[in-house]
């Protein structure tokens, strides 16, 4: 998924901003640390591994697997304004995200998402 990046088009697009629109105020932004993170998604049953952020926007990239292997991301943002067209850089169609100010979760499994994002909230 994260190395697939340059290939989203313009209905990921229009797809990423308006879920950003309808989701924005859903969550707030993150307190947890990434290895309090991967410590927590590790007792839920994943396996999560830092990944180096490879844009100035983005302070963490945590990738995790479920027991299928598929993948999810945890990403922090340096900001709450670098999200809204961040998310792009991760969205893929089909993919399943939820937001938090400064934070997203994104992956191809909704139960996935939704888990990990409960891990981020607290």
């Amino acid at each position: 998924m994260y190395a697939n990046q340059s290939s989203r088009g313009l209905l990921s697009s229009i797809a990423a901003v308006g879920a950003l629109t309808l989701l924005a105020g859903c969550a707030s932004s993150t307190a947890i640390s990434q290895d309090d993170f991967i410590e927590a998604a590790a007792d839920a049953g994943y396996r999560c591994t830092a990944t180096a952020p490879n844009d100035e926007r983005v302070t963490t990239i945590t990738t995790c697997r479920n027991a299928d292997d598929q993948e999810t991301l945890f990403i922090v943002f340096d900001s709450s304004d670098e999200v809204q067209g961040g998310d792009l850089m991760f969205y893929q169609d089909g993919d399943e995200i939820v937001y938090g100010d400064d934070w997203i979760v994104v992956g191809d499994d909704k139960s996935d998402v939704d888990v990990l994002a409960t891990i981020v909230n607290g």
